[in-house]
């Protein structure tokens, strides 16, 4: 590239992404930045939480901990230290990486395609840039994730790049520390340890000793990863929950031959996605995109579609065009997402989709370059070239840049995206069960009555049609019980929480919330029944201590409060002074004002401190004393 071009090609990218992207800056959080950001309390400690974050798993909770990608996690620490909680900052950092990465992009390419005309790598990289596909990693902030990982994958080919340039150790050294700095973001970018090997064999007359220094780098940077995560992280891997709507191939015993035409379909799938991406969606999965065998004429069309491109790429493959290592590129790093080997979560996802367009825009980018009849020679357009190099500049990105602004406002809310999507999601269980997720969540911040019947409606509405779908989903039934009960509808409530426990939904906030039903219903036996089972499945569970103590008090069975009590502050001992103020306070209306009846117990079994003891007997004193006072 003449320097005259150099400059203005980089602005120009880096304008294309702000002007894509830009309006994304006053999105909010949604989806599952909620749970990697929002609610990540190893993000939530900022910088000291960072040895947290290299020792533990990328997602954890109480039923499953799984993945590891703590280079992630650590940039996110790192906002929340500086910024907190700050939608338009995480948007703003998402957007930032994307131009850095594009930039890199087009650095590489420059290298890469340096016997070819100036243009070549320009016109990718613009294609890349403005592909529609790349909407929910910019928009969706836990998507960072995917951001990082190309990025790194890119430096560390920029390394390679250059050790082939100078046969530097330092550069060998940076290519294995980018690699693994890559794949601690995201394994997305595994498929580069192939990727780069096959980038220098098409592009650098490289001899065997440096190519196989390469290999071995590559090798290496995956034997880092897998030894040093398995060294680090503390506690145990729990398997992620796999769901039958999230992709059946979870739980279908399928062999490697009946996978073979869902991988067809899968990539014929994506490719669809590349060349017509409409419509964009937050969610695929089953039935969506259906499961589909040999007897699938969608699987034959993409058998027919791949398998020529796959027989071309082989035949080429020492050709080393372009062309032939864009598709090589494409089939490698999709291979990852084809659920041949390993069942893909939500079967398609437009994030999966990201690192591989790359090579679909090197394809489309060769096409354009042989369509204006480019040569390195050429360092001047011809007017006529010029005039189609507009035509299509103008067609690509002025269509792209409609759809993308568009999708952008989508993904405003979790709601508002989810709203717009449903439409074409009338088949997804999973879909229809996250709107009415995201209905509920804002039911219950909301304050007006009439606002909040009326997204109660709409969440019930949305569960429904996903019980229509997947009947056997205990979870939409308890949230259906949920909305009932907020609602002041607690007859409708009962027989959707019973029928979530039929199906298996014996946690405790399940009893708990069929508990608050029937006390909704005056049915106190039934509901002492539910609180009690609630705490039988975790003695932890503190909101089902406080409404059985406010039962047994209008029952009048106060030996059962105080035991209540007593527990309570065994299981919260860091509660102290607020459960020991209302156990007082219950043993004041019972035994009389000043009554040492509740802290005896609790000195009894050793729950206070001789030296608190006494204190709380000497205000309980001075307490009756002045009760009798008043009342003479």
């Amino acid at each position: 590239m003449a320097k005259k071009f150099l400059n203005p090609s980089y602005l120009l990218i880096a304008i294309l992404c702000f002007v894509f992207y830009g309006n994304t800056l006053k999105n909010h959080y949604s989806l599952d930045d909620v749970y990697v950001i929002k609610n990540n309390k190893k993000v939530a400690q900022g910088i000291s939480g960072i040895p947290n974050i290299f020792t533990s798993h990328y997602i954890e909770n109480s039923s499953q901990s799984y993945a590891y990608r703590p280079i992630t996690l650590t940039v996110f620490a790192i906002e929340h230290q500086f910024f907190g909680e700050n939608p338009f900052v995480s948007h703003l950092i998402n957007l930032l990486l994307y131009i850095i990465s594009c930039l890199l992009l087009l650095h590489v390419l420059r290298d890469l395609f340096k016997h070819y005309h100036w243009l070549l790598p320009l016109l990718v990289t613009v294609l890349f840039v403005i592909h529609p596909l790349h909407s929910e990693v910019v928009n969706n902030v836990k998507s960072r994730d995917e951001i990082l990982s190309f990025l790194f994958a890119l430096l560390a080919l920029r390394f390679a790049l250059k050790y082939v340039h100078k046969y530097q150790l330092k550069y060998l050294l940076g290519v294995l520390i980018f690699m693994v700095v890559s794949l601690l973001s995201k394994l997305s970018s595994l498929t580069f340890i192939a990727v780069i090997p096959l980038a220098l064999y098409f592009f650098k007359d490289l001899k065997l000793k440096p190519f196989l220094a390469i290999l071995g780098v590559m090798a290496l940077s995956f034997f880092l990863l897998k030894i040093g995560s398995g060294q680090l992280v503390e506690a145990e891997a729990k398997a992620r929950d796999l769901l039958f709507f999230e992709n059946p191939l979870f739980t279908m015993d399928t062999s490697l031959l009946e996978r073979i035409p869902m991988a067809f379909f899968t990539a014929g799938y994506y490719i669809k996605l590349l060349v017509a991406p409409f419509p964009l969606l937050f969610y695929y999965g089953y039935d969506y995109v259906p499961i589909v065998g040999w007897d699938s004429i969608w699987a034959w069309i993409s058998i027919l579609v791949i398998l020529p491109l796959g027989i071309y790429t082989i035949i080429k493959f020492k050709s080393k065009q372009v062309l032939v290592f864009g598709l090589a590129y494409f089939f490698i790093t999709i291979s990852m997402f084809s659920n041949l080997v390993k069942p893909a979560v939500g079967i398609i996802a437009e994030r999966f989709a990201y690192i591989p367009s790359l090579g679909f825009c090197i394809v489309l980018g060769w096409g354009v370059y042989k369509l204006l009849g480019l040569s390195k020679e050429q360092e001047a357009l011809s007017v006529k070239q010029k005039s189609l190099l507009k035509v299509l500049a103008a067609v690509f990105i002025l269509s792209s840049l409609v759809y993308v602004f568009n999708r952008n406002n989508h993904w405003d809310t979790e709601v508002s995206l989810a709203s717009h999507d449903i439409q074409y999601l009338e088949k997804s269980s999973k879909a229809n069960a996250l709107l009415g997720d995201f209905l509920l969540s804002e039911m219950q911040d909301e304050n007006s009555s009439a606002r909040k019947k009326l997204l109660g409606e709409r969440a019930a509405y949305y569960y429904n049609q996903s019980a229509e779908i997947f009947p056997d989903w205990d979870v939409l039934y308890h949230n259906l019980g949920v909305i009932y009960i907020q609602l002041g509808k607690n007859k409708e409530a009962v027989p959707q929480i019973k029928k979530a426990i039929e199906l298996g939904r014996k946690a405790p906030n399940t009893y708990y919330n069929l508990g608050l039903a029937y006390m909704g219903l005056k049915n106190t036996p039934a509901a002492i029944t539910q609180f009690e089972a609630a705490l039988a499945e975790d003695s932890g569970y503190l909101n089902a201590y406080s409404q059985l103590i406010k039962l047994n008090i209008e029952l009048q069975n106060y030996d059962r409060v105080f035991d209540l009590n007593i527990q309570a502050l065994k299981k919260f001992p860091e509660r102290a002074a607020e459960i020991i103020a209302n156990g007082q306070e219950v043993c004041d209306y019972v035994y009389g004002v000043g009554s040492t009846y509740y802290i005896d117990r609790l000195n009894a079994e050793g729950l206070v401190e001789p030296q608190d003891y006494q204190k709380y007997v000497q205000q309980l004193r001075i307490k009756r004393n002045t009760a009798a006072q008043n009342q003479q």
